[in-house]
């Protein structure tokens, strides 16, 4: 009996302390849920019942250099969904077809978004009616996971006219290293080109995010903190509204460029391209025939042919040639030539632009009114390639202009050595000529031969053409040429315009208080 005692206390003594030990282990694991790792576990519950939701700023607008609007942001409303468990999406569509139109192509791309279970919200339908916003706000009381929201669309009042500067905004590329969580918001858009794209980061402004608590389903509950989004910078443009629309209407049915610029400041009131697009197309949902039909357009819609395109600058490099004429020792602008329609050089004729009797006798004034292609050949044979060459190229020719936008093209400055060594052959005398009156090899851009113009017109300073007056663009540049050359050469141009002999004539500013020079270019194709 005793023994049994002994036995059945000693087993009591041994659950007993078990037991203990088990309770103080308990209270050790407690005291480190609750005491040492209170804090992390109470983040993680938090996780659970708290989710951000990030907010998009507005874009900053862009402006002319009056105010006026050129691109701005125009409030909509969208219906999204998002996917809730149990309940039967196909179901909801159909209620949804009942209030809104919907059509079969937004109801599969819903359903294909659900089925793959992907996270966050699909968008149904955009621009949204008020009638259809109304009837929607009854319908959410039954259907949580659907949200109306109000969203902002960019919108560009210029439309076609302003394309090629302002560019567009639209899904960013996959590799943009901003804020990675902002590519799941249906409105995330980075300016993908033009102004849009160049000032991006002006323009984007700082996110702004909702602190929201869910239920298990992931419901909004209600909102807890909301950190409000600031809207990017406004951009402000030296260009002219009404003037810029003007120019582009003026382009209507032609494919061509026509830039408007300050000589002495760089400062761009108007640049229109055409034909253009309208940059809100890749702002909405648009079929691949409306996009083969712009890419495959053989005018080049998306081109902006100002500062990508580059062609045979023609006769108007006939003022880099008479200036280099100008400055080259033993060269008289009394010098004459006999035009008489045409003149054979080694072998082959060449041909001036007037026919029937040719210009006559021609000296360095009538030989830029007129623009007489003889008296230009003659003239390049005279002085030779070189000095044509680095005439150019100290007014720009072949070089960027350091515009603002991307996509600017450098034209071509032909040399001799470029031939010997790109095509492997000798430069030939009446690649000389030709370069004399702006064709053959040699290209330029439009802006290039503006930038050209002025440096003649303002005095020998070469600019930089901008749309803003920000910071980081390079000044104006003095060349080294003689400034009583230059004013030789604005006299003949204002002769072109206002001389009954000069080219340009029939186009002359006639009303009082106002004068205009020019030149005329023409480049032959046959």
């Amino acid at each position: 009996m005793q023994s049994f005692e002994r036995r059945f206390i000693q087993r009591s003594i041994f659950i007993s302390l078990l037991f203990f030990v088990m309770l103080l282990v308990l209270l050790l694991r407690l005291y480190q849920l609750q005491i040492v790792e209170g804090e992390k576990y109470k983040t993680l519950a938090d996780g659970n019942r708290i989710t951000y939701r990030p907010q998009l700023p507005a874009r900053g607008d862009i402006l002319d250099r009056n105010g006026d609007i050129l691109a701005t942001n125009r409030p909509m409303y969208r219906l999204s969904i998002s996917r809730i468990k149990n309940q039967s999406t196909e179901v909801l569509l159909d209620k949804l077809a009942t209030l809104i139109d919907l059509n079969d192509e937004d109801r599969e791309r819903c359903l294909k978004h659900i089925q793959k279970r992907r996270p966050g919200t699909v968008t149904v339908k955009e621009e949204l009616s008020w009638e259809e916003v109304a009837r929607l706000e009854f319908l959410q009381y039954q259907y949580p996971q659907i949200q109306v929201e109000r969203a902002l669309r960019r919108t560009y009042p210029l439309g076609e006219a302003g394309a090629h500067i302002l560019g567009y905004v639209g899904m960013p590329p996959k590799d943009v290293p901003k804020a990675r969580v902002l590519f799941d918001l249906p409105d995330y858009r980075v300016g993908r080109a033009g102004l849009e794209r160049v000032y991006e980061s002006q323009l984007f402004g700082t996110p702004g995010s909702f602190k929201l608590e869910v239920n298990a389903g992931r419901s909004i509950i209600r909102e807890l903190h909301h950190e409000k989004s600031q809207k990017g910078e406004d951009l402000k443009l030296t260009l002219d509204k009404e003037l810029q629309l003007y120019v582009a209407k003026s382009l209507e049915g032609y494919s061509g460029t026509a830039i408007v610029m300050d000589v002495h400041t760089g400062d761009l009131l108007a640049m229109a391209s055409a034909p253009s697009f309208d940059p809100q197309f890749f702002g909405r949902k648009f079929s691949s025939k409306e996009w083969q039909a712009l890419l495959n357009n053989p005018r080049k819609p998306f081109l902006n042919k100002a500062i990508a395109g580059a062609y045979p600058p023609a006769s108007l490099f006939k003022l880099i040639v008479g200036l280099a004429a100008l400055e080259h020792p033993g060269f008289s602008p009394n010098w004459t030539v006999n035009c008489s329609t045409h003149k054979e050089y080694y072998g082959r004729r060449f041909h001036c632009w007037k026919g029937y009797g040719g210009h006559g006798k021609v000296d360095f004034y009538r030989g830029m009114l007129q623009s007489c292609d003889i008296y230009y050949y003659e003239l390049a044979l005279k002085i030779g390639l070189d000095p044509i060459i680095e005439m150019a190229k100290k007014f720009g020719y072949g070089q960027s202009t350091f515009i603002e936008l991307l996509g600017e093209a450098k034209g071509f400055l032909p040399t001799k050595d470029w031939k010997r060594r790109v095509l492997r052959s000798n430069w030939l005398p009446g690649e000389t000529l030709m370069t004399g009156i702006g064709q053959g090899y040699l290209s330029a851009t439009p802006l290039q031969m503006t930038v050209a113009t002025a440096a003649v017109v303002n005095g020998g300073y070469l600019v930089v053409p901008r749309f803003t007056r920000e910071g980081g663009l390079p000044g104006p540049r003095k060349i080294d040429v003689s400034a009583q050359q230059l004013r030789r050469l604005v006299n003949t141009l204002d002769g072109v315009m206002n001389d009954p002999k000069g080219t340009g004539y029939r186009r002359r500013i006639k009303e009082d208080g106002f004068a205009m020079g020019g030149k005329s270019g023409t480049s032959q194709v046959r």
